[in-house]
C-alpha cells in the first residue's frame, strides 16, 4: 500500500455494486480517502493511542514491523505514483517530510497530478525534493499550486540536476511564478519536457521563459497553450528559439498571439530543424 501506484490499490467499499463505470473513473472513486504514508515516527506514535491485547510487546513490534516495511519499500523506490487521490496541503506536506527525511533516495519520477494541492503543500513538497538526487519527472498537472507555491518548487528544482520533465500545466501560476521557474532552468540544463499549459503567466511570463530556455538546450516538448500569451512574449520566445535546437513539439494554442507575433515565430523557425509539430490554434 505505501508505494502502490493509484491504480493498484483500490478500496471498493464506497461501491454499491450497481455502478457502471470506466477503470478512470473506478480508480478515481476508489482512491479518495486514501492517507499519505507517515514516517515511522509518526506511525509510531499514532500507535500510542491505539489498545493492544499486550501493549508491552505488541505496540513496539508492530512499530519495528512498521519501520522495517517503511525503510524497504521506499528506499527501493524508484517510481511514486500518487495522482488523483484526492490530496490537498496536509497529504503534500507529508510527502515532502518524507522524501526530505532521505528515505527516497533512489527516486525517479514523481506523480502527483489531479489532486487538490495549491501553495501550502508545493512548499512542503518543494522541502523534501533537494533529498531526492536521482529525480528526472515531477509531475504536478492540475492542482491548485499559485506563485508562491511555484517560487517554493523553483528553489527546490535548481538542486535537482537530473530533472528532465517538469509538468505544472492547469494550475494557478501567474508571471512572478513563471519567473521564479524561469530563472531555476539556468540549473537544469538537461531539461527535455516543460509543461507550462493552462496557467496565465502573460506577456511577462513568456519573456522569463525565453530567457531561462536559452540555459536548456536539450528541450523537446514545451507546452504553453491557454496562457494568456500576447505578441510581445511570442517574439521573446521566437527568439529564444536558436537556443533550443532540438525542440520537437511547441504547443501555443489558445493565447492571443497576433500577426506580428506570428510573423516573428515564422521567421525563426529555420533554427528549429528538428520541429515536427507546432500549435497555433484559436
Amino acid at each position: 500500500m505505501m508505494v502502490k501506484a493509484n491504480g493498484l490499490a483500490l478500496d471498493l467499499g464506497p461501491l454499491s455494486g450497481k455502478e457502471d463505470m470506466e477503470w478512470g473513473e473506478l480508480c478515481r472513486a476508489c482512491t479518495q480517502g486514501r492517507r499519505a504514508p507517515a514516517l515511522p515516527s509518526d506511525f509510531e506514535a499514532q500507535l500510542k493511542g491505539k489498545a493492544f491485547t499486550n501493549g508491552k510487546t505488541d505496540l513496539p513490534l508492530v512499530a519495528e514491523l512498521y519501520k522495517n516495511g517503511f525503510t524497504n519499500r521506499f528506499g527501493a523506490a524508484t517510481v511514486l505514483q500518487y495522482s488523483q487521490m484526492g490530496w490537498g496541503d496536509a497529504e503534500a506536506k507529508t510527502l515532502g517530510a518524507l522524501i526530505g527525511a532521505g528515505t527516497c533516495s533512489n527516486l525517479t519520477k514523481l506523480h502527483l497530478g489531479g489532486n487538490l494541492i495549491g501553495d501550502h503543500g508545493a512548499a512542503g513538497l518543494a522541502k523534501g525534493l533537494a533529498c531526492t538526487p536521482l529525480l528526472k519527472e515531477l509531475v504536478l498537472t492540475g492542482n491548485a499550486i499559485g506563485n508562491d507555491g511555484a517560487s517554493a518548487l523553483a528553489n527546490s528544482l535548481a538542486l535537482v540536476p537530473n530533472m528532465e520533465r517538469i509538468h505544472l500545466d492547469s494550475n494557478r501560476i501567474g508571471p512572478a511564478g513563471a519567473c521564479a521557474l524561469a530563472r531555476s532552468l539556468s540549473n537544469i540544463a538537461g531539461l527535455e519536457w516543460f509543461y507550462m499549459s493552462g496557467n496565465p503567466i502573460g506577456d511577462e511570463g513568456a519573456r522569463a521563459l525565453a530567457k531561462g530556455l536559452q540555459d536548456t538546450p536539450a528541450v523537446e516538448w514545451l507546452y504553453l497553450s491557454g496562457c494568456s500569451i500576447g505578441d510581445d512574449g511570442m517574439y521573446a520566445l521566437a527568439c529564444s528559439l536558436p537556443s533550443v535546437p532540438s525542440l520537437e513539439w511547441l504547443d501555443l494554442d489558445g493565447n492571443h498571439i497576433g500577426d506580428a507575433g506570428v510573423g516573428a515565430l515564422a521567421e525563426r523557425l529555420e533554427h528549429v530543424p528538428a520541429l515536427e509539430r507546432l500549435y497555433l490554434r484559436n
